[in-house]
């Protein structure tokens, strides 16, 4: 859980830093509040389809699912984002869906795994895999934008997104079976 909090995050701040740094390099500052708005409008909707479907799909087969859409779109949208100005505001909003449902995926899988007493101990040492992400990619990102430039960051993020699967597959294996009993 540690891991799949580190890449989660890590998948997270490099798609943030992509779509900031193609919007901002391409769009004025005056339109982010209108794709903040964007986002809240089209967020809420999406979130409730995606609830429905985790009714409907066994937790594997949905992660499996999802993950693979998300890569599979970090990968095909990155040539499109370099050729046509007018995707990048889509892609704004969709690095914001997929950082969320991402996170709660990966809270979702945690909490599913473990007991309250286990979460008690666990939680700050599974978080810390998201905060140790944010040290040290953060502190490697603007080295790797001097090098390499912007024009590979989702990639670098669905690379870090396959990683997160790996280790959000290795974790379904820990959902408690049985639901926990309710207290006195």
């Amino acid at each position: 859980f540690f891991f799949f909090s580190f890449f989660t995050v890590a998948m997270g701040m490099v798609a943030k830093t992509a779509r900031d740094a193609y919007f901002l390099s391409r769009f004025d500052r005056d339109y982010l509040p209108l794709m903040f708005l964007a986002i809240a409008v089209i967020i809420a909707p999406i979130l409730t389809y995606y609830t429905k479907l985790t009714n409907k799909f066994a937790p594997r087969k949905l992660f499996i699912m999802i993950c693979s859409i998300f890569v599979g779109s970090f990968i095909l949208t990155q040539p499109l984002v370099m050729r046509f100005d007018n995707f990048i505001p889509v892609i704004y909003i969709w690095v914001e869906i997929v950082v969320g449902i991402m996170l709660i995926q990966f809270w979702t899988f945690a909490s599913s795994s473990l007991e309250p007493q286990q979460a008690k101990r666990l939680f700050g040492i599974i978080g810390g895999g998201g905060s140790f992400s944010v040290m040290l990619i953060g502190m490697n990102l603007k080295p790797f934008v001097n090098a390499f430039g912007t024009d590979e960051l989702l990639f670098v993020a669905a690379g870090f997104l396959i990683i997160a699967f790996v280790f959000g597959i290795l974790s379904i294996q820990y959902f408690n079976k049985i639901p926990a009993k309710k207290g006195a």
